[in-house]
């Protein structure tokens, strides 16, 4: 009975993979005036890329979502700005005036659908769709930081 798990545990072994990191990674950057810096990560370190030229009519922008060709971009003022990168196409929705704290991609390759995190409320929303729930509180019932999906 020993040596049948050990068996079924050496061929676990053996047909698991071992994570490999990629050789190159590129990260990106948001800057103050939604510029987005691209940074290649490789195991000499960092190298600043190119700049890609974002929306302009931003206000001092503090989160960036970034799945596939679709850059979700939200600023102080609460203004959301969906930027599909390859179409040039920019996208502005109306939101409470509201600072947005985190925007965040749901998994999955396919999914479109989004979080963004303010003061006191969560949002999903879809890139096609638009608004799909909503969840508030007040602020002396939660005090917000961090979301993740």
């Amino acid at each position: 009975e020993n040596q049948s798990g050990d068996l079924e545990l050496s061929q676990f072994k053996q047909e698991s993979k071992v994570y490999q990191p990629p050789e190159r990674e590129v990260l990106s950057l948001l800057d103050t005036t939604a510029n987005i810096h691209h940074v290649t990560v490789d195991r000499s370190g960092f190298q600043l890329g190119p700049k890609k030229s974002g929306p302009t009519a931003m206000n001092h922008p503090l989160a960036m979502a970034w799945k596939a060709e679709i850059v979700v971009v939200g600023d102080i003022d609460g203004s959301l700005m969906i930027w599909d990168v390859k179409g040039v196409e920019i996208k502005n929705i109306d939101t409470p005036r509201s600072v947005i704290r985190k925007i965040k991609f749901g998994p999955g390759k396919g999914n479109k659908r989004f979080l963004v995190l303010y003061g006191n409320r969560l949002d999903i929303r879809d890139i096609t769709e638009g608004m799909l729930s909503q969840f508030k509180w007040s602020k002396d019932e939660l005090s917000t930081l961090e979301v993740d999906w």
